[in-house]
């Protein structure tokens, strides 16, 4: 619930065609489908990214993660098929998980992938990357890059940056 909380809190502050970005726990994109689709409403999927656990093991923690990347759009009317993607979980090997990676593999930046416990200790995917967090950094700008010229709606983020100069704001 925390979670729907912070990122619809952040499409409030957003102008629509703003972008917002969000690190957040891969449970909420593995359980969490109905939360999702409140925020789906009202925003655009720039891309999903399923991080390596050993993307924050510098910081001494080492858990599933996700990057949320989403354009506000409150006149959004549907989803892409991306979109009901992201919300539909199902169950592999006996792990949760979400069925956007499994359409878009290479959205899971990670060069191993094992069934192993969470950080909560249910049955779950665990990932790392050889490469550590260079390699994760790098897997991760060309695939959100790719993923911004695809999926971003650039007419819509300039024409909100143009009614904040108009306006004053």
């Amino acid at each position: 619930m925390i979670h729907k909380y912070y990122v619809l809190k952040g499409l409030d502050c957003l102008r629509d065609g703003g972008i917002e970005a969000y690190i957040i726990t891969s449970n909420y994109l593995n359980r969490d489908g109905e939360q999702l689709a409140e925020v789906l409403k009202q925003a655009r999927l720039i891309g999903a990214y399923r991080l390596a656990n050993n993307r924050f093991k510098d910081a001494g923690t080492e858990v599933g993660t996700d990057l949320l990347v989403l354009q506000k759009d409150s006149h959004k009317q549907g989803l892409t098929a991306d979109e009901t993607f992201l919300m539909t979980q199902y169950e592999e090997q006996g792990c949760p998980t979400n069925m956007y990676f499994k359409m878009y593999r290479d959205h899971i930046v990670s060069t191993n992938e094992m069934v192993d416990t969470d950080a909560y200790g249910k049955r779950g995917f665990v990932y790392s990357h050889k490469d550590g967090v260079k390699g994760i950094a790098s897997d991760m700008q060309k695939a959100l890059a790719k993923d911004m010229a695809a999926n971003l709606d650039v007419a819509l983020f300039e024409s909100g940056a143009t009614r904040r100069k108009t306006d004053g704001n």
